[in-house]
C-alpha cells in the first residue's frame, strides 16, 4: 500500500527517482530507511532541499509544526531511540539518534557557496520535492533552469569518488525537468510502479490502488474528485504538463527569430492569418542577427544578447501571444522551456 524504497536499491543505480500520489509515504518510508540503516550499521545520510526556506520548514519544530522526524515518532517507529533535529551554525541541520550524529539537512541553493567539509559516513541522499510546483509561477529551479550542475557538484562534494544513491522524491508536476533531460530520460505514458532502468537511474512513478481505495473514503477526496487536482494529487497525472498547446507549425509560416536558452536553440514562427506563433527546435538554427541568448551563459559569437532586442516591437508582440495564449510547440520540451524563456522575457533589464 505505502512506497517503499527497498525494490529501486537492488538495481544498484546512484540516481533514484519517485514520483508518486501524495501522502503516500514516499518522504516517509525513505527517511524510515535510512533511520534503520544507521541504527544496522552506522551509515548517515543528507536530507536535501531546494532552498532553505524549504529545508527550515521541514526540519524545524520551533515553527510548531513539528521536526522533520513528526511522522515517524506519530506512528510509533523507534519508540525506543530519541531522534533529535538541531539547527547547526551554518544554517544547516543535524540529526541526532541517541545523541549520536545520524544524518544532516542541507539545501542546495547555498551548498556552492558554503565550504565542503568530509563527511565519509554518508551513505544517502535523500533530495525531497525535486519537481517543482510552479502552480503559483513563483517556484523556479536553480542555476536559471541548470539545477542539475548545481546537484553534481554537491554529490560530488559529498560523494568524492564513491557511488551514494540517491532518492529524488517528488509529486507529478512535469516530466521535462533538469533531471530528466540531463540525464536523457524520456518516457511516454509511464506505466504506474513500473521500474524504468538507465545506466546510472531508475525511475518508478508509484500509485497503489489499495492506497487509493483509502483516500477516497475521506470527504476531501470526494470534494475534488474528478477535478484537475484529484487527477494530478491521487492519479499522479503531471499537472503542468500540458498537450493542449502541442501543434506541428503549419508550412506557411514565417520564421522571425530564434532563442537560445540552457544551450539549445528554438525557432519561432508566426502564421500571420491565424495570428498564432509556433516554436520548435527543428530549423531553429539562423543568421546571428536573429538569434537571441537569453543569458549570459548562453551568449556566444554568432548570437547576440535579449537585452539589446527585449523592447523593440516583435519582441513585445511575442510577449503579448505569450498572454494571450497564442503560442503553439512541437514538443512538451519546448512548451515547458518556453515558460521559462517568457518569464525571464518579463524580468530581463
Amino acid at each position: 500500500m505505502w512506497y517503499t524504497p527497498h525494490k529501486q536499491l537492488t538495481y544498484n543505480r546512484i540516481f533514484n527517482f519517485v514520483v508518486g500520489v501524495r501522502g503516500g509515504g514516499k518522504t516517509f518510508n525513505t527517511l524510515k530507511h535510512a533511520i534503520e540503516k544507521f541504527l544496522k550499521d552506522g551509515s548517515e545520510f543528507i536530507y536535501l532541499r531546494r532552498r532553505q526556506v524549504h529545508l527550515d520548514d521541514a526540519c524545524n519544530g520551533s515553527k510548531g509544526g513539528g521536526d522533520l522526524f513528526a511522522d515517524i515518532r506519530a506512528q510509533g517507529y523507534f519508540e525506543d531511540h530519541e531522534l533529535k533535529v538541531v539547527s547547526d551554525k551554518s544554517g544547516g541541520y543535524n540529526f541526532y539518534c541517541d545523541d549520536k550524529i545520524m544524518g544532516y539537512g542541507k539545501a542546495l541553493s547555498t551548498s556552492a557557496g558554503r565550504r565542503s567539509t568530509s563527511k565519509p559516513n554518508v551513505k544517502r541522499i535523500i533530495f525531497d520535492e525535486f519537481l517543482i510546483d510552479d502552480t503559483g509561477g513563483t517556484e523556479r529551479y536553480l542555476n536559471h533552469g541548470n539545477e542539475m550542475f548545481l546537484f553534481n557538484n554537491f554529490y560530488e562534494t559529498i560523494a568524492r569518488g564513491r557511488d551514494i544513491p540517491v532518492f529524488f522524491i517528488g509529486n507529478a508536476f512535469s516530466m521535462v525537468n533538469p533531471y530528466f533531460l540531463e540525464l536523457g530520460i524520456r518516457i511516454q505514458e509511464p506505466k504506474n510502479n513500473k521500474i524504468y532502468k538507465g545506466k546510472v537511474w531508475t525511475v518508478v512513478f508509484w500509485k497503489d490502488e489499495e492506497f487509493i481505495q483509502e483516500r477516497s473514503k475521506t470527504q476531501f477526496y470526494q470534494a475534488t474528485k474528478d477535478t484537475k487536482f484529484s487527477e494530478h494529487a491521487f492519479g499522479n497525472t503531471f499537472y503542468l504538463d500540458r498537450d493542449d498547446f502541442i501543434a506541428k507549425r503549419p508550412k506557411d509560416t514565417e520564421h522571425q527569430f530564434s532563442l537560445v536558452y540552457m544551450g539549445n536553440t528554438y525557432g519561432v514562427w508566426v502564421d500571420w492569418d491565424e495570428g498564432k506563433y509556433y516554436v520548435s527546435k527543428k530549423g531553429a538554427q539562423t543568421s546571428r542577427d536573429k538569434t537571441i541568448s537569453m543569458s549570459l551563459a548562453d551568449n556566444k559569437p554568432n548570437n547576440v544578447s535579449i537585452r539589446r532586442y527585449r523592447n523593440m516591437p516583435f519582441m513585445k508582440s511575442f510577449r503579448m501571444a505569450a498572454e494571450n495564449n497564442s503560442i503553439y510547440f512541437d514538443s512538451q520540451e519546448a512548451f515547458n522551456s518556453m515558460q521559462e524563456i517568457v518569464y525571464l522575457l518579463k524580468t530581463i533589464t
